[in-house]
This record gives C-alpha cells, structure tokens and sequence, in this order.
C-alpha cells in the first residue's frame, strides 16, 4: 500500500482519536484501548516503498532516452541528437548517484535531504548533472511527507496519553517520563534522533498541554509540529 493511501486512512483515525479524547464524555480506559489500536507508522520503510515506485518511474523515462526518444525527458535538445554512448553515461550516472544518495538514506540520514535532489556534490558530466536533477525533482517530497505525517502520529500519540493521565489522576502529567512505562511502553522519538518530543504541561485549567519536535534537514526548511496545531513545515 503506497504512503499516500496508508497515511490518509493513519490520519483520518488520528481525526476520530482526537475528536474523542477532548470529548466531555472521554475515559481514560477507553483511550488507552484505542491507542492499542494506534498506527506505527515505520518511517524508513514509507520512504523506500515510495521512492522505489519514483525510481522505477525515473528509470523508464531513462530507458526511452536510451532508446533514442527523450519522450517527456525534455531537458535540452542536445538529448534528442546525442550519441548512443553519452545517453548509456547518463544512466550509469543515474544509477551511481541513486547510490551514493537515496538508497544510503537509513543507515546515513545525514545524507538524506540535501542529496536527494542535488548534484551540486557530484562529479559528474554537465549532461548527466541535468537529467538527474530533472528525474529527482520530487524524491523529497516522499521524505518530507513521511516526516511530517510520522510527526503529526507521534504527537497525537503523546497528546492523547497524556489526556488519559489526567482523566486518571485529575491532572497532566509534570514530563513526559510519566507516562512510561505505565501508559506508553516507550515514548515516541524524532525521526532520525533519538530526542524526545518537548513538552509542557498546560498553563490553565482548561488547556492543554503543548507537544513539540522538529526534524532539522539541510534543505529546504526545517519540518516541525506543535500540538494541538496540525503538522506543517
């Protein structure tokens, strides 16, 4: 099942969990029977199921280049003219970048966003620098959409324990260290990190507590999300 489709049916739980947990007619026992239920989403493996179907996609656009038809690969018309052999460099290109980037992304994060769609670091042709960057022209918005959906999960997750604590003992809890492992067998950390949301307790009787993170990429900006406000980069 691709990110796109899990992810909706993931966020429109998160919808019904949360419309219940600030209900007045909320439960602690209940809420912790639906967060039993809760999605796991495995961030690393959204991302290369995603851009396993952008690589296939990119590759056929190279197959018809070395077939000798850019067809919707319009970079330049020298492509339309070229040699047999610089179209073959182009795709050992292609694939020796796919490399050294995407396919590094879970065991080298540091290498993740900012190679993804740059070339800048790469020796390569002119040529091959053009079409690569025109292929991967959308790789990061696999990543950038898993991040802030895994963000949006995970606090969700946090934010809705923490309601069940205070419907428990008439008050959230003072950190997050409360709730494990009692109510969470073990706190949700940032992609790529091993940090713990930030948290803080609410201010007034009648608000709520306030659960952040931010995953810090090289580009473009920073993702981040603050509950209860929605996920946003």
């Amino acid at each position: 099942m691709s990110l796109s489709v899990s992810s909706a049916v993931e966020l429109l739980f998160c919808d019904t969990l949360t419309a219940y947990i600030y209900s007045p007619n909320a439960e602690s026992e209940v809420i912790q029977e639906l967060l039993n239920l809760y999605p796991k989403i495995d961030l690393t493996r959204s991302v290369h199921q995603q851009l396993q179907l952008e690589y296939a996609l990119q590759l056929y656009w190279l197959n018809l280049l070395v077939d000798g038809s850019s067809g919707q690969l319009v970079v330049s018309e020298e492509l339309d003219n070229a040699p047999l052999y610089k179209r073959l460099e182009i795709r050992s290109d292609f694939a020796e970048f796919q490399l050294h980037s995407n396919f590094l992304l879970p065991s080298h994060p540091d290498t993740h966003e900012s190679n993804l769609e740059s070339t800048d670091s790469f020796p390569l042709p002119e040529h091959s620098k053009d079409v690569i960057a025109f292929l991967t022209i959308g790789s990061s918005y696999y990543l950038n959409s898993a991040i802030k959906i895994q963000l949006t999960l995970d606090s969700l997750e946090i934010a809705a324990t923490c309601r069940a604590y205070q419907l428990k003992h008439n008050r959230y809890p003072s950190s997050l260290d409360d709730l494990a492992p009692t109510y969470l067998e073990k706190l949700p950390t940032l992609p790529y990190s091993t940090e713990n949301f930030s948290y803080s307790p609410p201010t007034a009787e009648d608000s709520h507590p306030t659960i952040s993170g931010t995953v810090h990429l090289e580009k473009p900006d920073d993702i981040s999300v603050t509950w209860p406000e929605q996920a946003k980069p």
